[in-house]
This record gives structure tokens, sequence and C-alpha cells, in this order.
């Protein structure tokens, strides 16, 4: 009889674990190397994940195209151009929409 208990607990306990295979991962950062400027021109689409309890900095990840390569990487969030990116996307209030206006800002006139 001891025996069955201890069967259907060890079951019981598996079928736990199976249940939430998210508790065993540990989450971290997606962006472990920064890059500190990269030209306006270059940049395509942008991504800003905000601090969270997986990861204590405003990661910001841009897709920068050149030429015919693509390829994403993480902005210094605490340097100028991350924290204009941020200040911007927090002014259009996270519209996807209008993200360009972040990317290429308009030139505003200023009279003679």
């Amino acid at each position: 009889m001891n025996c069955k208990l201890q069967i259907a607990t060890l079951l019981a306990l598996i079928l736990v674990c199976a249940h939430f295979p998210e508790a065993s991962a540990v989450p971290r950062c997606l962006c472990l190397n920064f890059i500190e400027c990269v030209p306006k021109k270059f940049v395509k689409d942008f991504l800003i994940i905000p601090k969270s309890s997986h990861c204590t900095k405003t990661q910001i990840i841009l897709t920068i195209s050149k030429g015919s390569r693509v390829m994403e990487a993480c902005l210094n969030s605490e340097l100028d151009q991350g924290m204009e990116l941020i200040t911007c996307w927090n002014r259009i209030n996270h519209d996807i929409g209008r993200k360009e206006e972040c990317i290429r800002p308009r030139r505003t006139r200023t009279p003679k």
C-alpha cells in the first residue's frame, strides 16, 4: 500500500512539473551586447522592451538595413540616441503606426 502511495505522489509531481515548464526556465535580458549609435538612415524599425522583473534595463532592439544586409542590434538605452528613442516612443503613446516619427523625426523650420 505504501508503494502505491509513493507512485501516485510521484506521478502527480511529474504532471505538475510538465504543466508548468516555464517555471524551470531562467529568464534574462534579450540584449547582452550593445551598440552606442547607429545612423538613422540605416534604422528600419525598433522594439522597446521596458524594464521588468526579468531584466532591470530598458532594452531597445533595432532592425538595421545596410544595402542588402538586414540585422538586429541592441542600442544602449542609457546613451543619447537610446534616450531620444525612448522619449519619442513615450511621446507618441506607443503608437506603432507612428514609429516612423521616432526613426526619422520631422525637421522644424526656423523663421529667418
